[in-house]
């Protein structure tokens, strides 16, 4: 009788086993990756920017130089959201006086979006009321698997005339 006990536990035990083994075969969240636990990759730089001329009058060729000419995005917060996942989530960069941030990082491709802290000195045509301005990707930048144990990016955003407002002519 306890011969009979003890194989009849076993076999309960093994068939447990078994469809335990077999369920998490079938479950895509155990074993694989997810985005929170993706090796993150550190990221230090500098954020430099230009911008549209939007005043309307033809501008001289100073005026001009002075758009065209790259200058630190100081005292500014942006986010890095994965390409092609709208509901992904997103990363702040937050960047010191001097231009410079430093972050972690999964690898992916990821767009870069402004937010609403941002130096109105160094920016003063954004405006952060603006939806759509919001919305536009400033640049994309790919951080790859296997990227150095800390990525040096120096980047250069494009500021274009704010897409809220009627055109100047």
């Amino acid at each position: 009788m306890l011969q009979k006990t003890t194989n009849r536990n076993l076999n309960f035990l093994c068939y447990l086993l078994s469809m335990t083994l077999t369920l998490s075969a079938c479950n895509p969240k155990i074993g694989a990756k997810n985005k929170t636990t993706k090796h993150q990759v550190p990221v230090t730089g500098i954020i430099y920017f230009t911008s549209s001329y939007c005043n309307g009058a033809r501008p001289t060729e100073d005026i001009l130089k002075k758009y065209n000419t790259p200058k630190i995005l100081p005292n500014t917060t942006l986010h890095l959201r994965e390409t092609g996942d709208s509901t992904a989530t997103y990363f702040s960069i937050t960047i010191t006086k001097e231009g410079r941030f430093s972050t972690n990082i999964p690898p992916g491709i990821y767009n870069i979006y402004m937010t609403g802290k941002y130096d109105a000195n160094a920016l003063p045509d954004y405006d952060s009321t603006c939806k759509q301005w919001l919305e536009q990707p400033l640049l994309q930048v790919t951080i790859k698997e296997g990227s150095a144990t800390n990525l040096n990016l120096d980047l250069h955003l494009f500021f274009h005339c704010n897409p809220c407002q009627i055109p100047r002519s």
